[in-house]
């Protein structure tokens, strides 16, 4: 921004200098403080934006498929078909052909998993 020194203002500009230029050739180094003083102005740069905050880092997910087949190689999928039988709202979850993953972390697997006395890192691994 182009101040006016002696009140701080923003520069308004004159007959013969328009603000925005006289702030492109401040900005682009073409007119440096020796140049805007004896104008009775300053060049007071923006302020850097903002840091950017973290990004969550992606939720890791698992076909259900390569889980189911996790289960069958360990010899318990009689065991998880009962357990899901047994709580409907599992059932319908586990098997809504519009979500094909289930998250790694989701604790109604993990819970699932460890019910059937399995390892969750193991069977809901990516």
């Amino acid at each position: 921004m182009i101040r006016v020194k002696a009140t701080g203002e923003p520069f308004a500009g004159t007959n013969n200098l328009s603000p925005w230029k006289v702030e492109q050739l401040a900005r682009d180094g073409i007119w440096t403080a020796d140049d805007l003083d004896p104008l009775g102005l300053e060049y007071v740069p923006d302020p850097p934006p903002p840091e950017p905050e973290p990004e969550e880092p992606p939720r890791l997910s698992v076909n259900k498929s390569v889980v189911q087949q996790r289960i069958i190689d360990a010899g318990k999928i009689d065991d998880a078909l009962a357990a899901l039988q047994s709580n409907a709202a599992y059932f319908a979850r586990w098997f809504a052909p519009d979500h094909p993953y289930v998250y790694c972390d989701d604790p109604d697997a993990v819970g699932l998993v460890m019910v059937l006395g399995l390892d969750p890192e193991v069977i809901l691994a990516p």
